[in-house]
């Protein structure tokens, strides 16, 4: 039968990291689908440190989702705009730099940082309709 409101494809997302909970977002906002993400932890809590997003991974979670990425720059971090490299933390000298910010800025991105990634979580499970996400045996 072909995909309508009497016969939805069914998606099945394992585990609600931020992929998962990415993938189900965009996949929930279109018609004719029913969205079910498997999470094997019986409930969320907040566990992880920072993560880093790319500016072209932010220019792909601004097309998915406009809501989204400003609710992620809101809580965002930017490093791109910053001098980078790697220290060796007893020293104050670089052992290398890097230039995040050039290519940002030539491809009109938004420059690479970080965000809490229970912030990041937060932020899709709230976004995401009830009932899609199962912790637990689902």
């Amino acid at each position: 039968p072909e995909i309508s409101p009497t016969h939805p494809l069914r998606v099945l997302i394992a585990g609600a990291g931020v992929g998962g909970l990415a993938l189900a977002n965009s996949l929930s906002q279109l018609p004719h689908m029913d969205v079910t993400v498997l999470e094997k932890t019986d409930e969320f809590k907040r566990f992880g440190g920072p993560i880093q997003l790319a500016s072209n991974a932010l220019e792909i979670l601004k097309e998915m989702d406009e809501g989204i990425y400003n609710q992620i720059d809101a809580k965002f971090t930017k490093t791109g705009d910053k001098e980078n490299g790697i220290k060796d933390g007893i020293r104050n000298e670089w052992y290398a730099k890097f230039d995040l910010g050039t290519p940002a800025t030539d491809r009109g991105l938004p420059y690479t940082g970080v965000i809490e990634r229970p912030e990041l979580q937060e932020i899709y499970l709230k976004a995401i309709p009830e009932g899609v996400v199962r912790n637990g045996d689902g």
